[in-house]
């Protein structure tokens, strides 16, 4: 808990651009190492067994559901809940200033990879070892949205982060977890691209706001 805390104060856009991909990796990487020094089985902490067809495709399916829900609250409630404008001037500039590989690296790729080895990996394992499956699901989402400090994100955090957590939790593995984060942000990201180019990165959208 003092960990994701700890690093939601420096979870945020900003310079030098390195920092903005290093920190991500670092978030997977620290409990990763830790559970190398306590010696726990890596491939029950962090699990990468493929999942069923049907079981893929209902977890991918569920993913633009979701948005469905989300992008119009994210409208809704914009006017009361805006996202910090600190942080605008550093996506655009990532995004249209010769940046595509690294907004998509920062906004979807390492999102998707490493905040799911630290929630549905590390944090999930060791929910499972100690409450029961909602108990788990709940705290381990909420945690997810505690990441993501800002008010205007943490609803829109929580509530991807439930769906994700309970695909994990059924399939004890981090590919559908990955795999679905990867295909939320990577809509968003289509979305805000195609958003931010067509204003000529004068505004940015509120799905902002919807990235977990």
């Amino acid at each position: 808990m003092v960990y994701v805390l700890a690093a939601s104060r420096l979870f945020r856009l900003q310079e030098p651009w390195w920092w903005n991909l290093l920190f991500p990796i670092g978030l997977a990487a620290i409990p990763v190492a830790v559970s190398a020094v306590r010696r726990l089985n890596l491939s029950s902490v962090f699990p990468v067994s493929p999942a069923p067809f049907r079981e893929t495709a209902g977890a991918l399916l569920l993913v633009p559901l979701v948005l469905v829900f989300l992008l119009p609250l994210a409208q809704l409630v914009a006017p009361w809940l805006p996202v910090p404008d600190s942080e605008d001037p550093a996506i655009m500039e990532g995004l249209l200033s010769g940046g595509f590989v690294y907004a998509f690296l920062f906004i979807v790729l390492l999102p998707a990879l490493c905040e799911e080895i630290l929630f549905r990996g590390f944090i999930l394992s060791g929910l499972r070892d100690r409450f029961g499956k909602w108990s788990s699901i709940i705290l381990c989402a909420l945690l997810f949205a505690a990441l993501h400090l800002e008010p205007a994100r943490i609803p829109f955090a929580l509530i991807p982060g439930i769906a994700i957590t309970a695909v994990g939790w059924k399939t004890r593995s981090l590919v559908l977890p990955v795999l679905m984060h990867f295909l939320h942000n990577g809509i968003l990201f289509y979305l805000l691209w195609m958003t931010a180019a067509g204003s000529g990165g004068t505004s940015i959208p509120p799905i902002n706001s919807v990235f977990p």
